[in-house]
């Protein structure tokens, strides 16, 4: 590299350099619009994009308003009536604070600003062009700010060229605005995309109005409240049970009105519902969490979505303790005919067997199978406690014979009700004849992929999933093989067992894969493993090699049974050249019997297939 001068860059370098810490995506820049909108106090925020809010994104609402004689220096780097001076930094009541998010949008797009301050009669509407204000006039407005920001990177083509199809940005806009939904349930929300509405809150308050308008109304009932006053305040709502899902998608957390990430949080809540919901599941919340501003730094990013707590332990003992609570105030409803005593029965009676389900709705048929899929994963099944009505004193039957008679009339019915589903399922779990898996060549590789759930109490994680992976590049067809974990294998000198079994019994998965040479008549000699628990730390690492990833998305992908669209576009989106860095980061996150190089070449492979079919 030549001996260049040190020369200071002007100022149009200096505002698109800047505009890139700020302004990552349409979503980025609608979420710091909203914020200054909310430290407006504004009650109502209409959020409209076009084409994902790449072509056009306005946000219009009824806050105070900006001053005439103040918009000129709206538009200037780090102008901001927020802050004054570096202790205004540790005790923050704002959303916005730098100064930085309108003229970082500025400096990218075809923006107008149409304002009216509360203190003035007529409005003002300013124009500005990548960073360079055109012209400021006076202009007809009601109370508030309206800004339209039109052909989003424009002049920035590098930036427009990584970002994602109109959908998935459209996507990220949503996420944003549904997240802002929960933390501002008295502000009225709407998001519109190409005319549609897609979102639109009440304001009312009621936090949760805010989450049946995002989730719906069986949800939004079910969730149980959460109330902790302290110096570390926890109030909101949690769900467990039938809510629970197998990510962590629907895990907020607010602090002092910003919605944030915390692996703190994250665990404290978890912690809280532990032996609630079902392994490989998560419960869902909404927590808003009230402390000190002078304990909290949220001066960590520029996006303002990570904080440091001064003192974690204390967060986490008021949060996990708040969540922990609540199940003893609100009881859960997730078995609404069984009832959970302490009293141990006479008889101790597998809880398949005695647990009622109401089969005849959606909700029940989800129980039921969430119920036998968490059987197949433990090997030892817990034994509950069941308070069942004795019988009438004149009644000459014996307690626990009655008890017995009781139990098999519910064990008749729950029977009948689900006979036609169960044969079924086991016809599904028995027919392994239709599972033919590639045989290997030159061109063809095949790896079995195997999804497992976090294990406190085992040597080896729990399977969730079985699936061979076939890279066809003769043909440039990518095939999934799902294999089901409840199929019969023969394991000498052990016996008949489970597949799933083998993956317990044996050193490494040598066993799971004789196992799956013995009943498929193919050898697989490669072998990945991806934990469930991982999956927020690879989100992260995706995103910070700029590929936009994530946790319910990669476990969309992780749960296919074949390439997607949008995972076709996604593989295709990341250039080639990084897989290499890809896969290497990827290493801590899985578990292989295959060295990086190998890694690096099957991820080439995949891009190629992918590219070309």
């Amino acid at each position: 590299m030549e001996d260049r001068p040190i020369l200071k860059l002007n100022q149009e370098l200096i505002g698109k350099i800047a505009a890139g810490e700020v302004v990552e995506s349409p979503a980025s820049a609608i979420k710091e619009l909203v914020e200054n909108s909310l430290d407006a106090g504004a009650t109502c925020v209409t959020v409209e994009i076009r084409d994902g809010g790449i072509a056009y994104l306005r946000v219009t609402d009824n806050g105070r308003g900006i001053r005439a004689r103040d918009v000129r220096m709206a538009f200037e780097r780090h102008a901001t009536s927020k802050i004054t001076k570096s202790d205004d930094l540790f005790a923050l009541h704002t959303l916005g604070f730098r100064g930085e998010a309108l003229a970082s949008i500025a400096a990218v797009s075809k923006l107008t600003l149409t304002t009216k301050s509360i203190h003035e009669e007529s409005g003002t509407r300013a124009v500005n062009e990548g960073g360079e204000i055109k012209g400021i006039t006076e202009a007809a407005s009601p109370q508030g700010t309206t800004i339209v920001a039109r052909e989003l990177f424009y002049n920035t083509p590098v930036r427009l060229k990584f970002l994602k199809k109109p959908t998935t940005e459209a996507s990220k806009v949503a996420e944003v605005i549904a997240r802002l939904i929960l933390a501002h349930p008295d502000v009225s929300f709407r998001l519109i995309h190409n005319g549609k509405q897609i979102y639109a809150s009440s304001g009312n308050g009621d936090l949760r109005s805010a989450v049946f308008s995002l989730y719906g109304r069986e949800t939004a009932s079910a969730m149980i409240p959460v109330k902790s006053e302290g110096s570390v305040s926890v109030n909101g709502l949690v769900g467990v049970g039938l809510q629970a899902r197998s990510n962590r998608a629907r895990q907020t957390f607010i602090v002092n009105g910003r919605t944030i990430r915390s692996q703190v949080l994250t665990q404290a809540l978890e912690d809280g519902c532990r032996e609630r919901v079902t392994i490989g599941h998560y419960p869902i919340c909404v927590l808003n969490i009230d402390m000190p501003t002078n304990t909290v730094d949220v001066n960590v990013h520029p996006n303002k979505l990570e904080v440091r707590f001064s003192d974690e332990h204390l967060v986490y003992e008021n949060v996990c303790g708040a969540v922990a609570d609540s199940f003893s105030v609100s009881p859960l409803k997730s078995a609404p005919h069984m009832t959970l005593t302490r009293e141990v029965p006479q008889t101790t009676l597998n809880p398949s067997v005695v647990q009622v389900i109401d089969t005849q709705t959606e909700s029940g048929i989800e129980q039921a199978r969430e119920q036998t899929k968490t059987e197949a994963r433990q090997p030892v099944i817990k034994t509950i406690n069941i308070q069942i009505n004795p019988p009438k004193q004149e009644e000459s039957v014996p307690k626990e014979t009655s008890t017995i008679k009781e139990t098999k009339q519910k064990k008749d019915n729950l029977e009948q009700s689900v006979e036609v589903k169960k044969d079924t399922k086991q016809e599904k779990s028995d027919n392994t004849s239709n599972i033919k898996i590639p045989k290997e060549s030159d061109t063809l590789t095949n790896i079995l992929v195997i999804c497992t759930v976090s294990s406190d109490n085992s040597l080896q994680n729990p399977p969730d999933k079985f699936s061979v992976l076939s890279l066809d590049s003769a043909n440039n067809k990518i095939l999934f093989t799902p294999i089901p974990l409840d199929i019969s294998v023969d394991i000498p000198g052990i016996g008949s067992k489970k597949l799933s079994d083998t993956y317990s019994w044996g050193d490494n998965t040598d066993l799971l894969l004789e196992a799956i040479k013995s009943k498929f008549d193919t050898n697989i000699t490669r072998v990945i493993e991806i934990n469930t628990e991982s999956i927020s730390e690879m989100t992260e690492m995706f995103n910070e090699m700029g590929i936009d990833m994530t946790e319910e998305k990669l476990l969309e992908y992780l749960n296919e049974t074949k390439v997607s669209k949008a995972m076709a576009e996604d593989i295709k989106s990341i250039p080639i050249f990084k897989y290499p860095k890809l896969i290497s980061c990827m290493k801590p996150y899985i578990k292989t019997n295959m060295d990086t190089a190998s890694l690096i070449k099957y991820g080439i492979i995949t891009y190629k297939i992918v590219s070309h079919g």
